[in-house]
């Protein structure tokens, strides 16, 4: 191939390879392609140098995560790019760290299926390293994990209550590993070796791959059908007790949710919904993150008539606000779960202790703050600790306490 050429494709195919990966996040019935995405992006790796392996990982992170992150233009246009370009460096460490693994290097049959076959299993741990390692570093930003693009595939990812996500996407690394050196080794003509056993050598490493392929696949659908039998059985338990909570949505449009002049507008919808949600007898009624048109302490009004609203709904409510907290130590401003009991006194509240980098405060102030002179930024402060709620429930049998914690948002990840 013409060298103005190949650099050409290889662009083409980790493009392509960001694009496959992006598709079942999105689209669930396209969940497959997750295991068949880097492939093309495999490809471009196998003869290339480190300098160049990381660039085009690099490439593919930033086509994927482009395409995969686009709503956090809605928070911070700055903090949606510099996200990208950041968490696209763990796509190209990938890259660099496996580049040598991906092709045709060694001298004897023996080294190279023993070595190749034992890279199935090493190259998706460093990609579950590297996953593990973004959910810390930086505060942590474990933002679309290959897990994530499996969630409607509900058998296949049982076993993440053992492994957690990562099995997950250890797994779905693992079977782009094996198509590709199966792809590999079953096209390749000119092996880097030529003896009278190559041929029984390849049949031995392309079955050796099947076997681990669909035994392990096998293995996860089997322990998910069981599983998911087992918890359909326990759901049908007539003794169990259950909790009815109402999730309101006012679908308020992001770029009018802070216009000062529909912010009565905007409450008089949530208290409507929340009024209609308790003529369905609900235990708990929940509104959005933020949805309290403003700081609760800094709107004494409209706070006064939320309390009024939740006693004449005589039920729990869980409203998200922006909160002002310390304000004798200093005005600190919180993303807040704020839990309101029956007659309309607040029992508990729970600050938001995962921030958003760039979208709700600004990583590492001191070095970065000069930022906040082009962009706005907010200063919301974290959390300092977890907050476990109660609410009563009422089953048909009896009335008891349920216990709940919050995850705001960001904190769902």
């Amino acid at each position: 191939m013409p060298r103005t050429i190949k650099p050409f494709r290889d662009v083409i195919l980790s493009i392509l390879s960001g694009i496959l990966l992006v598709l079942p996040f999105h689209y669930p019935v396209l969940a497959f392609l997750a295991f068949v995405a880097f492939i093309p992006f495999f490809y471009v790796l196998r003869d290339k140098t480190s300098f160049q392996a990381f660039s085009y990982s690099y490439l593919f992170g930033i086509t994927f995560f482009l395409l995969q992150s686009y709503s956090l233009m809605y928070v911070s246009v700055l903090g949606y790019l510099l996200i990208v370009l950041y968490l696209a460096l763990y796509f190209a460490i990938f890259g660099g760290l496996t580049r040598s693994f991906l092709h045709l290097s060694a001298e004897t049959p023996e080294i190279y299926y023993r070595s190749h076959l034992k890279s199935v299993f090493f190259i998706p741990a460093i990609w579950v390293m590297l996953e593990y390692s973004r959910g810390w570093v930086i505060s942590g930003i474990p933002w679309a994990l290959l897990a994530y693009s499996q969630w409607k595939n509900i058998p296949f990812i049982q076993i993440a209550d053992i492994t957690g996500a990562y099995g997950i996407s250890f797994v779905i690394c693992f079977s782009n590993v094996i198509l590709f050196k199966a792809l590999q080794a079953f096209s390749s003509r000119k092996l880097p070796w030529s003896d009278n056993g190559e041929r029984a050598q390849r049949q031995k490493y392309l079955a050796n791959l099947f076997v681990l392929f669909t035994g392990i696949l096998t293995l996860l659908y089997l322990y998910g059908l069981g599983t998911l039998r087992f918890r359909e059985r326990f759901y049908q338990d007539p003794n169990r007790v259950t909790m009815r909570v109402s999730s309101l949505q006012g679908n308020i449009p992001q770029e009018e949710k802070w216009n000062a002049s529909i912010k009565n507008i905007v409450f008089e919808k949530y208290k409507r919904l929340m009024m209609m949600s308790a003529l369905e007898k609900t235990d708990l009624v929940v509104w959005p993150e933020t949805s309290f048109p403003g700081y609760l302490e800094d709107e004494p009004l409209m706070a006064v008539k939320l309390r009024s609203a939740i006693r004449q709904c005589a039920v729990s409510v869980l409203v998200g606000a922006p909160t002002l907290g310390e304000l004798d130590k200093g005005l600190k401003f919180y993303n807040s779960a704020v839990l309101f009991g029956p007659t309309g006194e607040e029992v508990k509240r729970y600050g938001k202790m995962h921030l958003v980098p760039f979208g709700e405060y600004m990583p590492l102030e001191p070095l970065l703050g000069f930022v906040r002179n082009f962009f706005h930024v907010p200063h919301f402060s974290p959390g300092k600790e977890r907050v476990i709620f109660e609410s009563r429930s009422h089953s048909s049998h009896m009335v008891t306490t349920s216990r709940f914690g919050v995850l705001i948002c960001f904190e769902d990840l």
